[in-house]
C-alpha cells in the first residue's frame, strides 16, 4: 500500500473514531414478568418509566456513562415505598442495554422474579438485517426456532437465554417456535417483514401454564431502532478529477484524508469506513495541508447529509478548470448496493466519471450488460453469473472506445468499475482509465 493511501485510511479512521461530545450509553426496559402488575421504573431516584404493562417495552433513552441506580415499584406506589426490586447497572459509553423484569412473583428458584440485563447491538448491519431470539417465558421448556423453508436456526434455547445476532437478507419470513426436538408449532411469527439495516429481537414472553390474569405465552418481534447518535453510514472516497492534483480532504473542519492521488480510493482496498450519520461539510485542500483554512483553487465547500444505513462512494469528478462543454469539478455521492446477491451471482456496477466522455454502453462480447447507456455522473448495476478473465468493451454508440481487459466477477462480490480521467487529455491532465473496487456483499 502506498504511503498516501496509508495516511488516507488513518485520517478517515480518526474521523470515524472521534468521541461524542457527551459520554452516554442507552437502555430500554422490558416488562416480561407474566404475573407482575404494571410497574413504575426509577433511575437514580427519579421516575423514568411510568406504568409499564406486562409485555411492553420502551424505546432507548440516553443514560450517562457510569454506575446508575434503578428500582421497580408497583404502578402508582409512593417513591419512598419499598421497591419490588432494585440494584445498579454499569452504563458504558456507546453501549446499549435491555433491562428486563422476568419470572414469576409467586414462584421461587429458577422461575422466580428477577431483573436481568442484556447487552444489545449498538450498530446496525449494512445490506442485511440483524435478528436474535430471546426465551423469556419462565415455564416454557427448551425450544427450537425454525424458519419456514429454511430449517432450524436456533436449537434448544432455554429460559432465560438470548441468542447472538443472525444475519438475514431483507424479505418476509415466518418463524415457528417448537418444543425442542418436536414438530409442534407452539408459537408462530407469521410473514414478518425484515428490512436491511434494521435490528430485530423476537421475544417469547408470558406463561405457558399461567393463572387467570397472567400474561399468556406469546411471540413478539421488536424493531430495535437505535438512537440517532448511534446511526452510521458507510463511506469511501475516490479521486476521479482529471486535472486536479493530489488533494487533501477535510470533513467538518478537520483533516480526514491528508493525501489522495488521482485514481486512488480511501480506504485503498475498496472497503468502507463507518462514520456517524447526519450532515457533514467537505472541503478540498492542498495535500498534507496543516489545517483546513484554505480550499484548493478556491473550490467551494460541499455539504452532504450521510443517510443512516447507506453505503456511499463520494467521488471527486469533473475539472477544476473546465473548458467549453466540459464538466466542472464536483463531489458526487454514489449509492452502492451491498445487499446479498441473488443466489451465487456476481454484482457488477459501472460508474461514468470520465470528463468530456459521452454516454457509454458496456458490452461483454455481444451482450449489453445493462441494456442502456450510462451518462456522466451516473452508474448502472447488473447481477451476472461468475466471470473470469473476460474482456469488457466500452462503446460510444457502436464504436469501441476502450476495452477493460481480464475482468473477473466473483460470486457474492460487488465489483464497481469507475471510468475516470479524460478521453482527450491536455497537458497535465489524466487520460481515461478504469478503477475497479471489489467489496464483499451481505
Amino acid at each position: 500500500m502506498k504511503r498516501s493511501a496509508i495516511v488516507a485510511v488513518i485520517g478517515l479512521g480518526a474521523l470515524a473514531a472521534a468521541p461524542a461530545a457527551q459520554a452516554d450509553g442507552y437502555l430500554r426496559v422490558l416488562h416480561a414478568s407474566p404475573d407482575a402488575p404494571a410497574v413504575d421504573v426509577y433511575l437514580n431516584g427519579a421516575k423514568a418509566v411510568p406504568g409499564l404493562r406486562p409485555g411492553a417495552i420502551t424505546g432507548y433513552v440516553a443514560v450517562p456513562d457510569g454506575k446508575q441506580r434503578w428500582a421497580i415499584r408497583p404502578k402508582g406506589a409512593r417513591p419512598s415505598s419499598r421497591p419490588v426490586a432494585s440494584g445498579k447497572i454499569r452504563i458504558r459509553d456507546g453501549k446499549v442495554y435491555t433491562v428486563a423484569a422476568t419470572g414469576f412473583l409467586r414462584k421461587q428458584g429458577r422461575q422466580a422474579f428477577r431483573v436481568r440485563i442484556y447487552g444489545d447491538a449498538n450498530a446496525a448491519a449494512f445490506g442485511t438485517a440483524k435478528l436474535r431470539v430471546a426465551h423469556l417465558s419462565p415455564d416454557t421448556p427448551r425450544v427450537d426456532i425454525v424458519v419456514k423453508g429454511g430449517g432450524k436456526v436456533v436449537r434448544k434455547l432455554a429460559y432465560p437465554q438470548i441468542t447472538g445476532y443472525l444475519s438475514l437478507p431483507a424479505g418476509r419470513y415466518t418463524f415457528y417456535v417448537r418444543p425442542a426436538g418436536t414438530r409442534i408449532n407452539a408459537l408462530t411469527l407469521r410473514n414478518g417483514r425484515v428490512e436491511a439495516g434494521k435490528i430485530y429481537t423476537a421475544w417469547a414472553l408470558g406463561a405457558l401454564h399461567g393463572r387467570r390474569g397472567d400474561l399468556r405465552l406469546r411471540g413478539v418481534a421488536t424493531n430495535d431502532a437505535l438512537p440517532a447518535a448511534l446511526e452510521r453510514t458507510q463511506l469511501r472516497v475516490l479521486h476521479a478529477s482529471p486535472d486536479a492534483p493530489t488533494v487533501g480532504v477535510c470533513v467538518n473542519g478537520a483533516v480526514a484524508i491528508p493525501s489522495l492521488a488521482f485514481g486512488a480510493a480511501a480506504p485503498a482496498d475498496g472497503s468502507y469506513l463507518a462514520l456517524p450519520s447526519g450532515p457533514i461539510t467537505v472541503r478540498i485542500v492542498a495535500p498534507n495541508a496543516p489545517n483546513c483554512a484554505t480550499s484548493l483553487a478556491g473550490l467551494p465547500d460541499y455539504p452532504f447529509t450521510l443517510p443512516a444505513g447507506a453505503s456511499l462512494t463520494v467521488a471527486a469528478s469533473g475539472e477544476v478548470a473546465p473548458g467549453a462543454g466540459e464538466q466542472a469539478f464536483d463531489l458526487r455521492a454514489l449509492v452502492d448496493d451491498v445487499t446479498p446477491t441473488a443466489g451465487a451471482k456476481a454484482r457488477v456496477t459501472v460508474a461514468h466519471l470520465g470528463s468530456n466522455v459521452p454516454p457509454v454502453s458496456i458490452f461483454a462480447g455481444a451482450t449489453d450488460l445493462f441494456g442502456a447507456s450510462i451518462a456522466f455522473g451516473t452508474q448502472r448495476t447488473a447481477e451476472l453469473g461468475a466471470v473470469s478473465g473476460a474482456n469488457v468493451d466500452v462503446k460510444v454508440g457502436a464504436a469501441v472506445a476502450a476495452t477493460i481487459p481480464n475482468v473477473t466477477l466473483a460470486a457474492n462480490r460487488s465489483t464497481t468499475v469507475y471510468a475516470v480521467g479524460k478521453a482527450s487529455p491536455g497537458a497535465g491532465e489524466q487520460a481515461l482509465a478504469f478503477v475497479p473496487l471489489v467489496t464483499p456483499v451481505g
